[in-house]
């Protein structure tokens, strides 16, 4: 196997060299490292350039968003498996080595995902490698929506590998979107490709960013994944209940915050919809008592 490692970068300039290295102390190495920033102005370049190694490629481009950024990685790719990571996350050692032994052990994926834990620069990630569980066990995921209704961590974009030939078939990460560009690209891949899955924590993201949030300010719902949502209002599938999962989700969200224009937009998309994904809200907290109750 073959990767093709992607790292989108925008004004991280503290964690990333933390992040290069963690790429190029991989136990399996046959890879290449693209870079792609995405505008930076803070020097980022500067620490890509420290870096002699020759299977890193470094591309720079006008600031466009991380959809565009992670898009032109995969454009740019040479090999067959594209895996991503975020400039301010850390791989273990043996992400690579552990993705192959996933693609060996479920020859029928095309996609796949191992596990990733938290960190804060006062922990250490090296104090989480040394306790991190390393059992390998692996598996096929049968539905995408009803593990994410269930809060299971299934796929994240510094745990994802990809094979090329998905994206001919599928597309790109969506460039109009700014929230949920990543859950949109997994949920497509699910519809037509074989996910697989080990516990195995292979990734570390940092949740207390050393540069900040470089972020762009999302002004607009039309910007979210969520607004591009068609759910079958009277089928109750999982996927449907996902997306009414993410619906109420959000407008607790822009209320909380608010937001009065992304809940007026959101309201007005999806109309007496809203009855349905109240009545399924309802629902599920009911079944919740229901089954706290039944436990006394």
């Amino acid at each position: 196997m073959n990767f093709s490692v992607i790292i989108p970068l925008y004004n991280k300039r503290n964690s990333l060299r933390q992040c290069i290295q963690s790429v190029l102390n991989q136990t399996y190495g046959n890879f290449e490292l693209i870079i792609v920033d995405d505008g930076s102005t803070d020097g980022s370049g500067e620490i890509v350039r420290e870096f002699s190694d020759n299977r890193i490629r470094f591309i720079q481009k006008e600031n466009a968003g991380v959809s565009s950024t992670r898009n032109l990685g995969i454009k740019s790719s040479h090999n067959q498996w594209i895996t991503f990571l975020d400039a301010d996350d850390v791989w273990a050692e043996w992400h690579l080595e552990t993705m192959v032994r996933l693609a060996e052990s479920e020859p029928l994926a095309l996609v796949l995902s191992s596990s990733i834990e938290s960190f804060t620069d006062s922990e250490g990630v090296e104090n989480k490698l040394k306790t991190v569980n390393k059992d390998f066990n692996h598996y096929l995921i049968k539905d995408l929506y009803s593990d994410w209704l269930n809060r299971k961590q299934v796929i994240c974009s510094s745990s994802a590998v990809v094979h090329i030939s998905c994206f001919a078939k599928i597309g790109y990460f969506r460039e109009d979107l700014i929230k949920g560009e990543d859950t949109n690209l997994w949920a497509r891949l699910f519809e037509h490709f074989v996910f697989a899955k080990t516990d195995m924590i292979t990734a570390f993201y940092r949740t207390e960013s050393m540069d900040g949030n470089a972020s762009r300010r999302v002004n607009s719902v039309k910007k979210y994944e969520v607004y591009y949502f068609k759910p079958q209002w009277f089928v109750w599938s999982s996927k449907t209940l996902y997306q009414f999962h993410v619906i109420y989700g959000y407008i607790k969200h822009f209320i909380y915050y608010k937001q009065p224009k992304n809940l007026i937009l959101l309201l007005l998309k999806y109309n007496f919809g809203l009855i349905v994904v109240l009545f399924q809200r309802f629902v599920r907290i009911f079944q919740g008592r229901t089954k706290a109750n039944s436990r006394v």
